[in-house]
């Protein structure tokens, strides 16, 4: 089996409209479709009959529990066990209701494929039991993500499924502060000039021009080269909501990434830090998974409970600077001509953090400093 292969229909599937719709909100925005699937991936291994045929419908997945049970196993394992060179975690969780008895073949199905536990939790005690989801999750993400929920949750809440991913790299080749100066950004939406800190650096890096994009597109390495870091830039200052409608995740990802080649060039990235916190609900209804908040069928969790999903919420932030994990000392020497290509992000750009050019974990667009 393989394990990117296999993901890669489910995260396209579930891709295809969650990033062209997000980028429709207003500001920066930063979410994940593969965090996003692995909650929806514990849901749908305690679904049954209806729910499970809508759910494998709507996120391109196998009927058969068993097959998608090792489709996941071999991916958690991938993305934790073998990426080089940068810290990656995927960490699951289910709290139950006190009173919900979850069947221990779930418990021992979500914990072999998605890496997860479950725990009761006292929901009748709204406070407490959000702070104690909360405390998971910040420990999960190392304290990036210190709230998931801002509000108590309701006291009728029987069921919450979590998931936290938390990543971590250095650049293959690292921007040096020295070079990151105050630069004018122009912010398109609204017609205005702002300064940023805009880091700066001449190197080999794969890029392309888009012409059918009217855009261009550059991937910086970060160490291992299993992850990069993809921008895609808009080619007028205010285009970038005009190519929110022309990205289409499951064709052109990878097909941006097929049309690069490597290039010296003279590159100015603004620092950025990202957090979102993103409705998810509006967004799986229009992926065809309206079933799961009205009448789902969740006997696979609780055979004496009718179960539904009352929220579904993801936070998600990332932090793009000239450091890394750890320091690393390399020497290079660039020879130029004096006609190289220049990619400057002075305006509002889409960003992907890709998995071994097959898919994005992590995407969003940084519009306003």
């Amino acid at each position: 089996m393989s394990s990117t292969a296999d993901l890669d229909t489910t995260v396209f599937a579930a891709s295809k409209n969650f990033y062209q719709a997000v980028g429709k909100i207003d500001g920066n925005v930063v979410s994940s479709p593969v965090s996003c699937i692995y909650a929806l991936g514990m849901l749908y291994a305690g679904s049954n009959n209806q729910t499970r045929k809508i759910m494998a419908k709507a996120l391109q997945l196998p009927e058969d529990l068993t097959e998608t049970a090792a489709k996941f196993e071999a991916v958690s394992l991938a993305l934790t066990q073998g990426l080089n060179g940068v810290e990656f975690s995927i960490a699951n969780k289910a709290f139950a209701a006190e009173d919900i008895n979850i069947p221990l073949d779930y418990i021992t199905l979500i914990s072999k494929s998605f890496l997860a536990s479950a725990e009761n939790a006292d929901f009748k005690r709204p406070e407490e039991a959000t702070a104690k989801i909360n405390d998971w999750v910040n420990a999960k993400t190392k304290g990036l993500i210190e709230k998931l929920l801002d509000e108590p949750l309701d006291i009728k809440t029987r069921l919450v499924l979590l998931n936290a991913m938390y990543f971590k790299g250095q650049w293959k080749s690292q921007f040096k502060p020295e070079n990151t100066k105050m630069t004018q950004y122009y912010w398109g939406n609204y017609d205005i000039y702002m300064e940023v800190p805009m880091m700066n650096k001449i190197d080999n890096y794969r890029h392309a021009h888009l012409p059918d994009l009217d855009a261009q597109a550059i991937a910086i390495p970060y160490e291992g080269d299993d992850i990069n870091l993809l921008v895609i830039l808009p080619n007028k200052e205010d285009g970038l909501y005009s190519l929110i409608d022309k990205i289409n995740q499951v064709d052109d990802l990878k097909s941006i990434m097929s049309k690069m080649t490597t290039d010296v060039i003279d590159v100015f990235l603004p620092k950025f830090k990202i957090e979102s916190t993103i409705d998810l609900e509006p967004y799986l209804r229009e992926m065809g998974l309206a079933d799961i908040f009205e009448m789902p069928d969740l006997s696979g969790i609780s055979a004496t409970e009718n179960l539904k999903v009352s929220k579904a919420i993801q936070k998600a932030v990332i932090e793009v600077n000239e450091e890394g994990t750890v320091a690393s000392s390399s020497t290079g020497i660039v020879v130029i001509e004096k006609s190289m290509n220049v990619f400057r992000c002075d305006h509002p750009f889409f960003f992907f953090l890709t998995y071994r050019d097959k898919f994005s974990l992590f995407g969003g667009k940084f519009d306003k400093p």
